[in-house]
């Protein structure tokens, strides 16, 4: 017997994959300065420990 991920699981996880990275030198449009700033830092930390 052969069990599988549920589909709504595997397009969850391609979702967290897919996540879109922040620019560094301009704040998107529409995102507060300070969301950005956090966005950032956590950024850093995920690409860089």
């Amino acid at each position: 017997m052969t069990t599988t991920a549920a589909p709504s699981t595997v397009k969850k996880s391609i979702k967290k994959r897919r996540k879109k990275e922040i620019p560094y030198h301009r704040r998107p449009e529409g995102m507060a300065m300070e969301k950005w700033q956090i966005a950032l830092r956590k950024q850093f930390v995920h690409d860089n420990y």
